[in-house]
């Protein structure tokens, strides 16, 4: 196992990859010092790399992204298991013992203020975790294999789509297994370590925080907050195994090019589920339809979870009556594998919904009805909807219950 550590040629980088590099000595860890690129613009790093970067902002992020894929370089070479430290990382545990799994990346502990408010618990045992999401490249571990398979998609797209800690661990453009560890073997130091490259003030979020770590952290309150998805419902979880089931009897592959449209959001839990789970392939796109019932809380709740989704950029959100933009989406003769339908539940909404998504629907494309129990006034709603539609629709009935899935015949 060999430790790569990422620097700049500035003062501060320096400074603090010595001090990075001292706390990797501590352990007897073999490392070796990488310096990375810095002052140059997107299109000179498109130049360097061979690799198009679709935008003119973020320059010193790319910088660092293009530092990384070296990295990954000499590990896919190496034959060994490869640590990434960005220059402001601080080793608080030997991580020489940990594995990890081709097509794996393993983060090894989140950001923090100060070092002096975590002590490592040395005497724990430790635990695997896998994560959707994680805050950071700072510190992780790949294989070699791993490595190559993150320089084989890098030359098959020929574009770094965002900067890494984008494509790593907050959206996994690589679709990847995303693990971590617990207790955290390394934290970034990002209350002494005020600039991060070129940026006055880094990144001061995470994810997730797991038992063991903040067993050892000394001062809770120090911690930087967690971005997480806030939801005050959870109606969707439920029915995941539904959907899974459903798809598996489709044959829809989430590593294929899926389209799928969405009427009625909410907050975006079902939503966030298919941006994080679904929409694998670069290719794939995602509409959504919700009237928000002219609500502004609700609508800045939905653009808040969806704006740490994995894919957002993947999605089109069309905020008004379902009524209004299936007929243009028909106009303009989209189609889609999937269409989930969760708006309006009056009988009549549910029909013409229903009507307007048979005809969107690829051949052996699927529908998912929510709501086949629900009620107003007394009456059910859904279910009489549903009956008239399986009447005049040439769909096939796949899975029953508090959801009703159809494929089109």
């Amino acid at each position: 196992m060999k430790t790569y550590i990422l620097y700049i040629d500035r003062p501060l980088s320096i400074e603090y990859a010595a001090d990075c590099r001292n706390t990797v000595s501590k352990f007897n860890l073999d490392f070796e010092m990488c310096e990375g690129l810095c002052g140059l613009q997107n299109r000179e790093l498109t130049r360097k790399t061979g690799l198009k970067i679709n935008t003119i902002e973020y320059a010193s992020e790319y910088c660092g992204t293009v530092g990384h894929i070296e990295i990954w370089k000499s590990i896919a070479q190496s034959g060994e298991i490869g640590v990434v430290l960005e220059h402001d990382c601080v080793v608080m545990g030997d991580y020489s013992k940990l594995t990890v799994g081709d097509g794996q990346i393993l983060f090894l502990g989140p950001r923090m203020f100060h070092r002096s408010h975590y002590e490592f618990p040395a005497d724990e045992e430790v635990d695997y975790y896998d994560v959707n999401h994680y805050n950071g490249a700072h510190a992780y571990m790949i294989t070699p294999a791993t490595a190559a398979m993150l320089l084989a998609e890098l030359d098959r797209i020929k574009t770094i789509l965002m900067p890494i800690d984008g494509l790593l661990g907050l959206k996994n453009k690589f679709n990847m297994q995303l693990r971590t560890v617990d207790p955290s073997f390394v934290i970034s130091e990002i209350g002494t370590h005020r600039k991060s490259f070129n940026f006055d003030q880094p990144d001061t979020t995470n994810r997730k925080y797991f038992p063991k770590f903040l067993k050892g952290v000394l001062d809770r309150v120090s911690l930087p907050p967690i971005a997480e998805y806030k939801f005050t419902t959870d109606w969707f979880t439920e029915h995941i195994p539904h959907w899974l089931e459903t798809f598996k009897i489709a044959n829809i592959n989430f590593e294929d090019k899926i389209d799928v449209l969405e009427i009625g959001t909410y907050e975006g839990r079902s939503t966030c589920w298919i941006l994080d789970n679904m929409l694998l392939n670069i290719d794939s796109r995602m509409d959504a339809i919700d009237s928000f019932l002219e609500d502004t809380k609700l609508y800045e709740a939905f653009v808040k979870n969806i704006s740490i989704a994995k894919n957002p950029e993947k999605m089109k959100m069309w905020a008004g009556d379902s009524r209004v933009y299936l007929p243009m989406l028909l106009n303009i003769e989209k189609k889609y594998d999937f269409i989930y339908i969760d708006g309006c539940h009056k009988t009549e909404i549910v029909i013409i919904d229903g009507l307007c998504a048979y005809h969107l629907l690829k051949d052996n494309g699927v529908i998912i009805f929510s709501n086949y129990d629900y009620e107003e006034e007394g009456q059910l709603t859904v279910k009489p909807a549903l009956e008239k539609l399986e009447k005049m629709l040439p769909i096939k009935p796949v899975l029953t219950g508090l959801q009703y899935s159809y494929m089109k015949k």
